[in-house]
């Protein structure tokens, strides 16, 4: 479940080097719903729900189905990563690239602990 995020990532030690100095509002999308993941000194504080449009320095927006996809256990080709499922599976990430690409491994990170979290 997304309440458990915050303590999964805060305890796991690729998440912490990956995140370290990262401050922003990300803004995960699936169809017509959204939550908000504060991130503040590297560490997951709050766990919202947002307006899909609301402002925030990176938005990752996907089809409900995809979300689905992607956070299987083993998820299918193209799933497995947010790039690929942008490419081939409707997904985008938005924001300014000084925001997204310094703190890429954070946000597939946390993708990753969905995973194994079982969260939808």
């Amino acid at each position: 479940m997304l309440r458990l995020l915050p303590d999964a990532a805060n305890n796991d030690g690729e998440f912490a080097l990956a995140a370290r100095m990262w401050d922003a509002d990300v803004v995960f999308v699936s169809g017509d719903d959204a939550v908000r993941v504060s991130v503040r000194d590297g560490r997951i504080g709050e766990i919202a729900p947002a307006a899909p449009d609301a402002a925030a320095a990176i938005r990752v927006r996907g089809p409900a189905d995809g979300w689905r996809k992607m956070l299987q256990p083993a998820p299918p080709p193209f799933y497995q990563d947010l790039y690929g499922a942008a490419i081939h599976h409707g997904f985008a990430i938005e924001g300014r690239i000084e925001d997204i690409g310094p703190y890429y491994p954070a946000l597939r990170r946390l993708i990753e602990l969905l995973r194994v979290d079982g969260s939808d």
